[in-house]
């Protein structure tokens, strides 16, 4: 909805911060009201609202939620670092079933507002968590790793979930954006990545047909920017399948290209064409890519698999 942010986060996959909603968020409110239209017409059900700080433009998100809850949308998801909510809005967001997606990065204040660029920001957004908990909203953390916290991410999952959180994740840096500094990784958040023995946790009957038949995540996601291009998803932005103030929705989520990435299963990525575990992994094309050599289609760093020996090398330790 927005590339601005009250915050500046380090690892930010956006590069958002205060000023650039000013010259980067281009679409109208009447171009947000269609494409919410066109996306449930061509099958949309569930909608996640991001930015940036989606809050920064509160009438913009209320009217963009309300449309999404008319039209039909199953599940509605705003993600916000959390700063900017008050009491009225999760009054809003209770009453329309809205559930929230935060990010918290320690436990620790200090840490957490020197990864956020905010003093501050840790109380406030906690201050939204507890509240939330509080009206039974439904909500998830995620819990990003990288350099500044990585010492600290068992202690702040602990933290969250003595609070009685559910739902807490940790996931590592996006290589998109600011993500992209080399300084935010280190050695063992990269070994902790590695797949050295067959654990496909996230497989299933359903996700092995759909991993057939095209790409984990291009298949049924689809990312508008806020000045509406369209690309396969959150974090890949350097394929855009067009622009939706110029093409429907629909034109564009059918065209050609779209197709070609929508359709991209493991037959068609290095190495991973061969191996019979290849409808059982998940694939992410964004931290795959070999920039070095600019592959799109290169087989993924972390799996150590060798189908053509049938063998699993084992990580250094």
């Amino acid at each position: 909805m927005t590339t601005g942010c009250n915050l500046c986060c380090v690892h930010c996959y956006n590069e958002s911060e205060i000023t650039k909603f000013r010259k980067n968020d281009n679409l109208s409110l009447n171009e947000w009201k269609r494409i919410i239209k066109e996306a449930y017409e061509i099958g949309c059900r569930r909608v996640q609202f991001i930015g940036g700080e989606p809050f920064l433009k509160r009438r913009l998100l209320y009217t963009s939620i309300l449309l999404a809850r008319e039209i039909g949308y199953t599940s509605i998801e705003v993600s916000t670092n959390g700063t900017l909510i008050t009491e009225k809005d999760l009054d809003f967001l209770k009453e329309n079933t809205v559930s929230l997606a935060f990010s918290v990065y320690s436990y620790n204040s200090n840490v957490h507002d020197a990864i956020t660029a905010k003093k501050g920001s840790q109380k406030q957004t906690l201050r939204t968590i507890k509240r939330a908990l509080e009206m039974d909203i439904n909500f998830r953390i995620s819990v990003v790793a990288m350099r500044q916290n990585e010492k600290e991410i068992k202690k702040t999952v602990k933290f969250l979930k003595s609070l009685g959180i559910q739902h807490v994740k940790t996931n590592t840096v996006e290589p998109v954006g600011r993500g992209c500094n080399d300084n935010l990784i280190t050695a063992d958040i990269v070994d902790q990545q590695i797949l050295d023995r067959p654990s496909f946790f996230k497989i299933n009957y359903n996700t092995f047909w759909r991993n057939k038949l095209g790409h984990n995540c291009f298949l049924e996601h689809i990312c508008i920017a806020a000045d509406g291009n369209i690309y396969p998803c959150l974090a890949e932005r350097e394929i855009s399948y067009g622009n939706i103030k110029s093409t429907p929705l629909n034109e564009i989520f059918s065209s050609e290209i779209a197709q070609n990435f929508r359709n991209l299963n493991k037959d068609y990525i290095e190495v991973c064409r061969d191996c019979e575990y290849r409808y059982c992994c998940f694939d992410c094309r964004v931290k795959a890519r070999d920039s070095l050599i600019n592959s799109f289609y290169t087989k993924s760093w972390w799996c150590f698999y060798d189908p053509y020996k049938g063998q699993w090398h084992k990580k250094i330790n």
